[in-house]
């Protein structure tokens, strides 16, 4: 198999490991997380069949013969990869972020988790910007704002857990489908949590569907709960998501945003002078929301 054009032998090799867990991942999920151990032999003849085409002979080798290690099939399970995780000593680690510098691999982050469905293509680019937007307007000081454009670009990260029929169905989703896209929130809070530097981040990030009335998800939290940079991302994520088309309706126009946001206020979801903020250059917010810089644009100061 050959090297990937541009790549030396060492990154050539890094990325072809990266696929394999990427595959082997995607395995794993298909036949049931409960027991790896059992659906061993199919994950490997899959596997073994991608050599000297996807993937390298030479990883391939490696993965079979870790793979012939019980002990291998049955640290997949669930549990044993959190505890793993958990057991990784980042408590450890002491780092300033840059969040400005950081916002490149966020943007690229997003990207990926925007891809999983044609109607979102954007989204957390769209929220970030809007979100970065009010912060300034709202006189936010430092760098909030950067942290505010990262929070907006890595909201929906925990979509990455969510299958993506899910994500990607044409219709409304089922009572139980419904129960399985809640859990994207929550599950951004527990990957970006625990990243050194991001804790604060994290919050604003995943209480994106939290509501100052308490009855938002997924930790029902109430108006006394949510910052002010939580209830800036929970408006852009409404009012960016209004803009764009979804599978159970057509995008809606910049002028008819106001009326559906102000409905969120008045049930007591978000917050109204934040709202008011979004509305009053509705022009600028609708910019924000919706502009989409070219791949070679450099949006961060």
């Amino acid at each position: 198999m050959e090297l990937p054009s541009g790549l030396a032998e060492g990154e050539a090799l890094d990325s072809n490991l990266i696929l394999l867990g990427e595959r082997v991942d995607a395995l794993v999920f298909q036949r049931g997380l409960e027991n790896p151990l059992f659906n061993r032999v199919g994950i490997v003849e899959a596997v073994a069949a991608l050599a000297g085409r996807e993937l390298s002979p030479v990883v391939v080798d490696a993965f079979l013969g870790v793979a012939a290690r019980e002990a291998f099939w049955i640290a997949l399970v669930p549990r044993h990869v959190q505890r793993y995780v958990l057991d990784l000593p980042l408590g450890d680690w002491s780092l300033s972020i840059d969040f400005p510098q950081f916002g490149h691999v966020a943007r690229l982050i997003s990207s990926i988790v925007d891809a999983k469905s044609h109607f979102t293509a954007a989204h957390s680019l769209g929220v970030a910007q809007l979100a970065r937007y009010l912060g300034e307007r709202a006189g936010l000081a430092g760098d909030t704002p950067a942290r505010l454009e990262v929070a907006g670009l890595m909201h929906d990260v925990g979509k990455l857990c969510v299958p993506d029929e899910i994500v990607e169905k044409p219709a409304r989703l089922t009572p139980l489908e419904f129960s399985v896209m809640e859990r994207h929130s929550f599950e951004t809070y527990e990957i970006l949590r625990h990243i050194p530097g991001l804790e604060q981040v994290a919050e604003w990030a995943a209480f994106h569907h939290e509501a100052l009335n308490g009855n938002g998800y997924p930790f029902r939290r109430g108006a006394d709960g949510l910052s002010t940079e939580a209830r800036i991302v929970a408006v852009a994520d409404v009012f960016q998501a209004l803009a764009q088309e979804r599978p159970y309706r057509g995008a809606q126009r910049a002028e008819e945003i106001p009326r559906w946001l102000n409905d969120f206020v008045g049930n007591g979801v978000l917050d109204g002078e934040l709202v008011a903020l979004a509305c009053e250059d509705l022009d600028g917010s609708w910019r924000a929301a919706t502009a989409v810089p070219s791949p070679d644009a450099c949006v961060w100061d």
